[in-house]
């Protein structure tokens, strides 16, 4: 009887450890898999966080130069903007392509975008061209090309067909030996009542659109032609932009690409 007993209460010792093992397994099962779906989960919104983080200064961004810029933040590269055209570009001190870095950079919140200066003077397109000033400037192996073309410059001296001819010729070059390159074109800056030299600029805006060039209309951002603002506090009695000339320009370059203020 005695024996009988002891097996009974020994059957049910062992069915009550068999239990607690199965509950005991079948707890730490959940635990885990519980753990696993919330670090899944974690991962999932830190991964769409750092997406979101990385995509959000672009949006808005003008297609190509954005286009640009991402290529080169996904390679971990630089992104080299090259601004190329007259003297007038750098006839200060804090100038266009200076300016332009430090704001892209700012916006972007970067040092991995430079902004490189190709200019040359007062010189005609002719002059350039003939001086291969275009193979200076795809030397220097731009992402994005700025280009002012050389109206100003060839005001009074050289055609505006011979104008729109060099400016093909030189995009022409910096594309060849840099096809994944984006191009843009600008004019110079305005001058104060201009007359024949707003023609010009026209011919050189409806050039880029017959040829799919992007064209940046930086005047909007400027007085008018015939406002005496223009002629007193940005421009130099020579023409070229003043201090503020130079921030104002820069600042609708910035605008444009980052699409903070279409123009």
């Amino acid at each position: 009887m005695k024996k009988i007993g002891f097996v009974a209460l020994l059957i049910v010792f062992i069915a009550v450890m068999v239990y607690g093992k199965i509950h005991y397994d079948q707890k730490i099962a959940s635990t885990v898999q519980s753990d696993g779906e919330h670090t899944e989960e974690e991962s999932s919104v830190s991964g769409a966080e750092t997406t979101a983080a990385n995509e959000a200064p672009l949006e808005g961004a003008q297609e190509e130069f954005g286009q640009k810029l991402q290529e080169s933040m996904d390679a971990d590269e630089e992104l080299t903007i090259v601004l190329s055209g007259s003297g007038a570009l750098e006839s200060a001190e804090e100038n266009v392509p200076a300016l332009l870095q430090e704001k892209l950079r700012s916006y972007y919140d970067t040092d991995s975008i430079t902004v490189r200066a190709s200019t040359f003077g007062s010189s005609t397109s002719l002059e350039v061209m003939a001086a291969d000033g275009d193979v200076t400037a795809a030397g220097l192996e731009p992402d994005v090309l700025v280009f002012e073309p050389f109206v100003l410059n060839d005001n009074g001296d050289v055609s505006v067909e011979d104008t729109l001819f060099n400016t093909n010729a030189f995009v022409n070059t910096v594309e060849a030996a840099n096809p994944e390159a984006a191009v843009f074109i600008q004019p110079p800056q305005p001058v104060y009542e201009a007359r024949y030299y707003i023609d010009q600029v026209e011919a050189l805006r409806a050039h880029a659109g017959e040829n799919n060039l992007n064209y940046i209309d930086h005047w909007e951002a400027w007085p008018d032609t015939d406002n005496a603002d223009l002629d007193e506090e940005y421009l130099e009695e020579n023409g070229d932009p003043s201090a503020a000339g130079h921030e104002l320009w820069a600042q609708a370059l910035t605008d444009y690409f980052t699409g903070e203020e279409a123009l």
